[in-house]
């Protein structure tokens, strides 16, 4: 099991621990009305109790080898999280991301998604990764662009945020597509 991900001289992908527990709720409750907008999940996160228990979850699927070293390190701080969601059977994945609003638009997200994309396919021979956003979350979008993923379509009302059904824009990446894109693959530790 690897220990971390360099992705550059700036980003760092790394497993959780305990004591980034505080850190994290604290970067999410500053967040909490911008990711609102793009994920249900941020309601549940009250407390930094609440975030123990997700850190303890992140642990537990480290230890069973069905994840990925999840949070975002930018210059030395915590700036997000990035994970992806395994179905072993179909050698493929889904993943999701988050970044704090105010440093967004400096192309972290992108450097770490293509550096994750080959620890995915390069190293745990997944065939498919697909990652599903919502069709108004522009910025968001834009990552799987870049990258070269395929749009494949609409998958509608597949999510429920507060109260009400959204779409998602559904994007995957194949292993004989990642084979052909130049991309840097950063380093594994």
């Amino acid at each position: 099991m690897i220990a971390e991900i360099r992705v550059d001289d700036d980003i760092l992908l790394r497993w959780p621990t305990m004591g980034d527990a505080e850190e994290l709720f604290a970067l999410i409750d500053s967040n909490r009305a911008y990711m609102n907008r793009w994920v249900p999940w941020v309601n549940g996160i009250r407390t930094v109790d609440d975030e123990c228990r997700w850190v303890e979850g992140e642990l537990k699927e480290r230890d069973e080898g069905i994840s990925v070293p999840s949070l975002i390190i930018y210059q030395g701080t915590l700036v997000g999280s990035i994970g992806a969601r395994f179905d072993p059977l179909r050698k493929s994945c889904d993943v999701g991301y988050f970044l704090a609003e105010d440093i967004q638009g400096r192309g972290i997200l992108t450097r770490a998604c293509r550096v994750l994309l080959a620890f995915l396919f390069d190293n745990l021979g997944m065939n498919r990764v697909q990652v599903r956003i919502m069709p108004h979350n522009v910025r968001s979008i834009a990552i799987p662009e870049r990258l070269g993923f395929v749009y494949e379509g609409i998958q509608r009302q597949a999510q429920l945020l507060n109260g009400e059904f959204h779409d998602f824009s559904v994007y995957s990446m194949l292993a004989s597509e990642w084979a052909t894109a130049k991309s840097p693959r950063g380093s594994l530790a």
